[in-house]
């Protein structure tokens, strides 16, 4: 058995459970300045200071957060504890790590939204390129530009082979899966990868900031898609819905960027491009077909 690990998760969690942020509480009736205010008390969560503050009854005072970053050393053991816990999990005696680099082909194919725009001011972990380049050296991690690390895990996943990651966009990849955070072992069939694939068709992922249909969560997508024998008819059916949403003004759109109107399969067909992992469009970015 081998294991295919998503290499962007593990550099992200690890290096951000690196990093504490704790608020403090300062007494602003005592001092003319905030730097004169008195520290009250150091929480760890925000949900504790607000029942100190429910319980003492505190009207006057300010919080400011202050962030600790432990060394580079402890997340660098993170990764290979983690590496290692991954492996003897599945009973793996090998594995390949993959991480993803740049803009791959989904950035420049997305008209209707910015790819992953909603996740441009979003800081990185102060242990990033340190994680990132460990990877590199002592597990001999493959770094991919035109595509993402979940293409590659998708593109090599095989009979021998489990996906291992939390990314939930991978369970439309058929095989066997394991999430190492929650520890479950899974093996997706094939009916429920195509399931998976066109129910993300129609409800978009707000998390790559991919346009879905307004109203249309997880479960009704599930029950519509259930209904349908063929990939066809999965196909045919998301048309319909998508028609229906751009008819009535009920399409999910995060950071417009297409003011045009869209036609319902130009619609469908780029949402259907974008949660696709691996397959045509990968291969294509990679040079394959």
């Amino acid at each position: 058995m081998e294991a295919l690990i998503d290499g962007d998760i593990v550099v992200y969690r690890s290096a951000f459970a690196a990093e504490h942020t704790y608020y403090l509480l300062h007494d602003t009736t005592q001092g003319e300045s905030p730097a004169e205010w008195p520290l009250i008390e150091k929480f760890r969560y925000k949900k504790d200071m607000m029942e100190f503050i429910g319980v003492n009854q505190i009207d006057d005072y300010a919080v400011s957060t202050e962030r600790e970053v432990e060394p580079v050393e402890n997340v660098l053991y993170s990764i290979k504890h983690t590496i290692k816990s991954i492996c003897e999990a599945i009973g793996a005696d090998t594995y390949r790590v993959f991480l993803s680099k740049g803009e791959c082909y989904r950035h420049k194919k997305a008209t209707i939204a910015k790819y992953k725009g909603n996740r441009d001011d979003t800081p990185r972990p102060v242990h990033y390129e340190a994680a990132r380049e460990y990877l590199v050296d002592r597990h001999n991690a493959e770094v991919f530009t035109a595509i993402e690390a979940d293409d590659a895990l998708a593109l090599y996943q095989t009979d021998t082979t489990c996906i291992c990651s939390i990314d939930k966009d991978l369970l439309q990849i058929e095989g066997k899966h394991y999430n190492w955070v929650k520890m479950v072992k899974t093996v997706i069939k094939p009916r429920a990868a195509l399931c998976r694939l066109w129910e993300q068709v129609l409800t978009g992922d707000s998390t790559d900031n991919i346009p879905g249909i307004r109203g249309m969560g997880p479960k009704t997508a599930k029950k519509l898609i259930a209904k349908c024998s063929t990939e066809m008819e999965m196909r045919e059916l998301c048309k319909r819905e998508w028609a229906k949403a751009l008819a009535n003004n009920k399409v999910k759109l995060f950071d417009l960027r297409k003011p045009s109107k869209v036609t319902p399969l130009e619609a469908m067909s780029e949402v259907y491009m974008l949660v696709k992992v691996g397959g045509k469009y990968a291969k294509e970015a990679l040079g394959e077909l």
